[in-house]
């Protein structure tokens, strides 16, 4: 048994998952404990960090309190508390005043009950848990960190809404949500974290961000985890008349409205059928709701994709996660399908069904990127011939008849393909025995065997965009955060 852990504690809108880490290893899992359908017969399931299975005990817990404390015997019957060095919280909104893991204390709960009405679907749970811990382990720091935090690098435009200025000193705002979740593939990533990342988390719940140098700079979960894209049981964005409508025009109290957008809509409102993906799957054959819904949640995902490659200029990494985007190779394929002149390219052969992300396993990643893309793609717009006058008299030329030939049949240019060489920008031998090196500019210099440089002006580079699937592990960022937190505190 390790000398020292920490527990962290994962509540959803009617699930409780927990974990329970070694503090001197943050790489695996000591236990991992779960419980489903809270308010209905359900089981205490516990498993080792092998996957074994220690517990699959019935469980009637009334709230998320309830289920907490059968956790905490099963724990405490095991004589896995004396251990326990502090436990970690998630926490879905975290609201202007925190950006950064905190130490909860009494003024901290007053501040997160005030933002309950920003996402009500979560937050009245994650205050149970925190509530039953701090009664459980009154002698244990307790530690809340925030999905929220990691978008709060955003720049001011990108969280700005179009309302009066007084709105947004209410704090009404985009917030992004899904951050431990991104902050852990980020973590994972390391060092091959690329410039300019879009990360899909596509699960129940699901959202984009896009990452510049691993940072958050925009994501399609706005002021509430109810916007962006379609989700299970959530419409995404959604126009406000829609709303206005039905509460004016229908009859529907704020009530049944809210009811609609969070439990109502999404895949499970408009497939009429189920919100889990692989049922729809089985079924889009022959049930054309299904069809509709499936289509839907596809355009929807790759329209919200191509607004992120705007904002970042272009695309060196993609990343899927999320119990969609780890598990339903046919989603990926479909959303990645059209991004070719992006340079997304999926091999068909590594994203096939039969090569599906075994959750049990959590490997690092799975790469489905095409072995022979490798190449970055260069769009021409005019070609300089340095060797002739500079003057405003001397008319763009080339040199090379390959290059000739080519742009004759293409007028706005034509598509030549580099091979990347080093890290220095050096792109390898283009055909007709030219070598460009690439500027931090939008411009290639091109330079033939003979001597002569050209200046290339180009509409974009499109380069190899790497695909992976990467799973996620909000539980370990959590015991990450909690341990640093701690440690920091200890040291001074």
């Amino acid at each position: 048994m390790p000398e020292r852990t920490v527990l962290t504690i994962n509540t959803g809108s009617s699930s409780l998952k927990a974990a329970v880490f070694d503090t001197a290893d943050l790489t695996g899992r000591h236990l991992t404990a779960q419980v489903e359908h809270i308010g209905h017969e359900s089981a205490l399931r516990v498993t080792d960090g092998a996957g074994t299975e220690l517990a699959n005990d019935p469980l009637l817990a009334s709230d998320h309190g309830e289920a907490l404390a059968a956790l905490v015997e099963w724990l405490r019957d095991r004589g896995e508390i004396e251990p326990l060095a502090a436990v970690g919280h998630r926490i879905v909104h975290g609201g202007v005043d925190f950006s950064a893991p905190q130490r909860i204390d009494d003024a901290m709960v007053e501040t997160l009950e005030r933002l309950t009405p920003f996402a009500p679907n979560h937050m009245p749970q994650a205050l149970a848990a925190i509530a039953a811990t701090r009664r459980l382990f009154p002698d244990l720091p307790q530690v809340a960190c925030f999905d929220t935090a990691f978008h709060r690098t955003m720049p001011p435009v990108a969280q700005r809404y179009p309302l009066p200025p007084e709105f947004e000193q209410d704090g009404v705002i985009r917030y992004g949500f899904h951050g431990l979740s991104y902050a852990s593939i980020v973590d994972r990533l390391g060092d091959d974290i690329a410039p300019r990342t879009v990360i899909a988390h596509l699960g129940n719940g699901a959202s984009m961000a896009a990452l510049r140098d691993g940072t958050s700079i925009d994501t399609t979960m706005g002021f509430t985890p109810l916007g962006g894209l379609m989700m299970g049981t959530r419409p995404g964005d959604l126009d406000p008349g829609v709303l206005l409508y039905l509460l004016q025009q229908t009859g529907k109290s704020i009530g049944e409205v809210a009811d609609l957008v969070t439990n109502q809509a999404g895949l499970r409102g408009l497939s009429q059928r189920s919100a889990d993906m692989k049922t729809l799957l089985d079924h889009e054959a022959d049930d054309p709701q299904t069809a509709a819904a499936l289509e839907l949640y596809v355009y929807l995902a790759r329209k919200q994709l191509g607004g992120l490659l705007a904002v970042l200029g272009g695309i060196d990494l993609l990343i899927f996660t999320g119990g969609i985007g780890e598990h339903a190779p046919e989603i990926r394929e479909r959303i990645g399908r059209g991004f070719e002149w992006a340079g997304i390219r999926i091999d068909p052969e590594k994203n096939a069904p039969d090569a599906r992300l075994p959750s049990s396993s959590r490997p690092e990643r799975m790469d489905l990127s095409l072995p022979e893309h490798l190449s970055p793609t260069v769009i021409l717009n005019e070609v300089k011939d340095l060797s002739r006058s500079e003057g405003p008299e001397a008319p763009p030329s080339i040199n090379n008849p390959l290059i000739k030939e080519q742009e004759a049949k293409h007028p706005r240019g034509e598509i030549l393909r580099v091979a990347q060489n080093d890290d220095e920008g050096e792109r390898g031998a283009l055909e007709g025995g030219l070598r460009a090196t690439r500027d931090p500019s939008t411009s290639l210099r091109m330079t033939e065997g003979g001597g002569t440089t050209m200046d290339m002006e180009i509409s974009y580079i499109d380069a190899p965009v790497r695909v992976l699937v990467v799973p996620s592990d909000e539980e370990r960022m959590i015991a990450r955060d909690t341990v640093q937190l701690i440690d920091r505190e200890d040291a001074s």
